[in-house]
């Protein structure tokens, strides 16, 4: 704060006295704008219609002395800087004075020595005030753009239900509690023109465009951009089934033009009508009904909107989903042998299997692609590993980007019948019909302590010849083709059941728990016990839920 901003009140009912003090002020500091009050009431009403800085009260004074004055103007100006001007007969008031929180006082006649140091003071303190006030403007500017962000992050676990009690409290604030409330579930199924990074925010915005005039919109999930979107919608309070599909026609007539101009394909799951008075159990239930029905996109395909119906129980408690991971002998087998029947029949197969419960669809893709990969790689093993590399980055985007579960099929099965075309040019020689059957003998027989001089005598090999050809073939050593096998079939007992880990390690061929464990973790980067708590979770299924896909007319 500058000088020229300060402003001061000079009190006194003797004009000489009262007139002397301001000239001395307006000497000392010419900028400051001095106020003169002949009485406490005066001084009152100046104090309350200007922003005085300093005021220099007398005590004796008609119509209300300066205690009076002190008293009255501090409910209203508690930080006011207040300096008493007396005589030595009035020493006794300064006592009070001190109770009234008046910073100082001055024997009169008032003095240039007296005064330059209060003026310096007040100064120094307006300055100080002024920093204070900008950093809290600042930090209230910081807290204005972090408040969205704050806000998003407590929805989020709001809705997962993992508050404490005062934080549902506090999110709960953000609704009139006898509205009822939405979830709407959005993921991305292509953005070509889009870059991955902005899609949810200009999704939102397009959301926000539509129908953010007819309803209250709250936005979250905005962080990762492979997770859907996720909008909680409160309805007003007046609102019929008849406007929510209004409102949701909306939004579909909106995501079909920006399919159109930007080819971004959206599929939407919305909840089960809730309020925000429920209690944590009941928003997470309505938040996990949004997400059994965006998975049901993936196995139905049924239309670009589907909605949980309302009022029925038809998530049950979460149940392990647990895998098999059955032998890729077969559909290795017809790979080499160029059987694409066999290959569409053992993907099939394998497909029904995987998605018989209907897992969370990651879950399932995961499993899916831990599955393929090796199925790939071994089944090419003698081909340039560029090729191979190749086919497994496309192995890789077929299954992440695949949107229903009948694309998967196809794509996946035109990936494996253009592959067998690649393998075709190349023919099987009598080396590789021996690593063929040497394959299918580890696979059968790596649990047993089992070394390159015995496996190579059994295909009549030299041990030196045996252990280059196999590295050739398979791309990797003897060792480590054991010890991927038995790294696979530990991770699959550690899903599939409930053994202990020295079981496991044991049935995997390793005597030793602790080299079993520090293999498992070089592996995969977890201890068997860390493994099985991370990947082996409880996948909530719907037995029942009604709805199905949103139309125009309605809800099917």
């Amino acid at each position: 704060m500058t000088e020229s901003q300060l402003q001061v009140l000079v009190v006194d009912d003797e004009p000489r006295q009262r007139r002397g003090v301001a000239a001395l002020i307006r000497q000392l500091r010419p900028d400051y704008k001095v106020h003169e009050a002949s009485n406490g009431q005066e001084a009152l009403e100046i104090s309350l219609a200007y922003p005085i800085d300093l005021a220099l009260t007398d005590i004796q004074m008609p119509v209300m002395n300066g205690l009076d004055y002190i008293r009255q103007v501090r409910s209203s100006r508690p930080d006011l800087r207040i300096v008493l001007i007396t005589v030595y007969d009035e020493f006794q008031y300064v006592q009070q004075a001190i109770r009234l929180s008046v910073m100082d006082y001055m024997i009169k006649p008032v003095t240039s020595e007296q005064l330059l140091p209060l003026l310096e003071s007040t100064e120094r303190d307006q300055q100080q005030r002024q920093i204070q006030l900008e950093q809290q403007q600042s930090l209230s500017r910081q807290l204005a753009k972090l408040e969205p962000v704050y806000q998003e992050h407590l929805l989020h676990r709001w809705l997962t239900g993992t508050l404490n009690h005062e934080e549902q409290q506090e999110c709960q604030h953000y609704f009139q509690q006898d509205t009822q409330i939405s979830i709407w579930l959005m993921r991305r199924i292509d953005v070509s023109q889009l870059e991955e990074s902005i899609w949810k925010l200009q999704l939102r915005q397009h959301i926000h465009a539509a129908v953010a005039e007819y309803v209250n919109l709250y936005c979250t999930g905005m962080d990762d951009s492979d997770d859907p979107l996720i909008i909680i919608v409160e309805w007003p309070r007046d609102w019929q089934e008849h406007n929510r599909q209004e409102c949701r026609n909306r939004v579909m007539d909106m995501l079909q033009y920006l399919k159109s101009v930007s080819s971004m394909d959206v599929h939407t799951g919305e909840s089960v009508l809730f309020h925000a008075a429920d209690n944590a159990a009941a928003v997470h239930s309505a938040y996990r009904s949004a997400e059994v029905v965006l998975e049901r996109h993936f196995y139905d395909s049924s239309g670009s909107w589907l909605i949980a119906a309302s009022g029925e129980q038809g998530i049950h408690p979460a149940q392990l989903t647990s895998f098999g991971y059955p032998s890729t002998a077969l559909i290795e087998s017809a790979i080499h042998k160029r059987d694409q029947v066999i290959v569409q029949q053992e993907l099939d197969n394998l497909l029904d299997q995987l998605s018989a419960d209907r897992p969370s669809v990651p879950l399932l893709k995961y499993h899916l692609l831990q599955i393929i990969m090796p199925c790939i790689q071994q089944a090419s093993a003698g081909l340039e590993q560029g090729i191979r590399d190749l086919y497994l980055q496309r192995l890789e985007t077929v299954i992440r980007e695949a949107a229903w579960l009948v694309d998967l099929r196809i794509h996946l099965l035109g990936l494996l019948s253009e592959w067998i075309e690649q393998l075709d040019t190349c023919r099987m020689s009598k080396s590789d019909q021996a690593m063929l059957e040497c394959r299918d003998y580890l696979e059968q027989h790596y649990h047993e302590d089992l070394s390159l001089d015995e496996v190579a005598g059994r295909f009549y090999y030299n041990p030196s010849y045996f252990s280059l050809l196999f590295k050739s073939h398979f791309g990797t050593s003897f060792t480590d083709y054991i010890q991927r096998l038995r790294m696979q079939r530990a991770r699959a007992l550690l899903l599939e059941t409930n053994e202990r880990i020295a079981e496991i390690g044991q049935r995997a061929g390793y005597r030793d728990i602790k080299y079993f464990a520090k293999v498992f973790k070089k592996t995969f980067l977890y201890t068997p016990e860390e493994y099985r708590r991370q990947f082996r979770r409880s996948v909530t299924t719907v037995e029942s839920v009604a709805g199905g896909g949103v139309s125009r007319s309605g809800v099917d």
